[in-house]
């Protein structure tokens, strides 16, 4: 933020040597950006009415700019020289665009002091705060921050930006969450879920699926699903859409979980798919557990903890297993 006009207040610490306020440049142009007071250790900066955007009394600027050798004195002698002769003041912001800074401040000189003396400044805080007589103001017209400034760079914390920031985050936070099912196409308000597939070797062969999509037109969300004749569903209601789309996932979701177990020769009822491993589980309380599933381009069975046969195809497991209870009967 530009810590100009009469509802900022600041402060700086720590002090600035009083060789440098009172010698250089740079400590002659603080002395007209901000109020400075001497202590025993240096100057204190500070202001009740921000920063000072035009120097005046031009003729010491001059003198020490033609003294000195610094990037800023060097950039503001011509600006100086010419301000005096057309009787203006320096402004700021036209000293900033000669040394290429935006938003020129009190920050910046600062900056400047940590790079010519890094053995005797490491560094400057600067704290501010906006203020007002208005007996009711506005929330959020009010702000504060701070600059941590050393020979590195500025880096700047504005208390208004953190609250919108926070906020939105929060707004954000509590909106409506589709689901993970959910990802939108990049850069443009259509969302796509893809439909579970129906057939074990569609896994394997990672077949594209159908897929449900929401798309926004105009003020309405429309929920349509590939593969299907149904005419679409238009929602005035982001969230509505999106409940809507999610009940009719979960409930193919189920047939496709039981429609695979089916391609596979197992019986639903009596096996539990767990689509993302592709790898189905007896649910049946007899005898140890047995799991069939597809590792390494291979289907693996595996009774209890021991791997005992694989196969190409899972129906070929399947008749071990049954082969296996028959021997046990008899």
């Amino acid at each position: 933020m530009h810590l100009s006009g009469s509802v900022i207040k600041l402060a700086v610490s720590p002090d600035v040597p009083h060789d440098i306020i009172d010698e250089t440049f740079e400590g002659a142009l603080i002395r007209r950006m901000i109020r400075v007071q001497r202590t025993k250790d240096g100057y204190e900066l500070c202001s009740n009415s921000g920063v000072d955007v035009a120097a005046v009394n031009l003729d010491e600027l001059v003198k020490l700019a033609g003294e000195s050798e610094s990037r800023f004195a060097q950039a503001a002698l011509p600006l100086l020289r010419k301000a005096i002769e057309e009787d203006e003041p320096l402004f700021l912001d036209e000293f900033g665009e000669a040394l290429e800074i935006e938003d020129f401040d009190i920050a910046h000189v600062l900056e400047e002091l940590c790079r010519m003396y890094p053995e005797r400044i490491t560094h400057f805080e600067i704290a501010w705060a906006e203020v007002t007589s208005t007996a009711t103001p506005d929330f959020g017209r009010l702000g504060g921050g701070a600059d941590f400034v050393t020979a590195d760079g500025i880096e700047s914390i504005n208390a208004k930006s953190w609250l919108d920031e926070k906020r939105a985050a929060f707004k954000l936070a509590r909106e409506f969450n589709p689901g993970s099912i959910w990802e939108r196409v990049e850069g443009r308000d259509i969302w796509r879920a893809m439909c579970p597939h129906s057939d074990w070797v569609e896994i394997i062969e990672n077949i594209a699926p159908e897929y449900f999509q929401i798309a926004r037109v105009n003020d309405e969300y429309v929920l349509t699903r590939t593969g299907v004749s149904k005419s679409p569903t238009h929602f005035a209601d982001r969230e509505q859409a999106f409940r809507t789309a999610n009940e009719l996932y979960a409930r193919l979701a189920g047939v496709r979980r039981e429609e695979v177990l089916s391609s596979m020769g197992l019986n639903p009822r009596e096996w539990k798919l767990d689509v993302g491993n592709l790898a189905a589980t007896n649910t049946s309380t007899d005898g140890p557990s047995k799991v069939i599933a597809y590792e390494d381009g291979r289907w693996a069975l595996y009774v209890g903890e021991n791997l005992l046969t694989t196969g190409d195809e899972p129906q070929e497991l399947i008749e071990r297993i049954n082969e296996a209870a028959s021997a046990f009967k008899a």
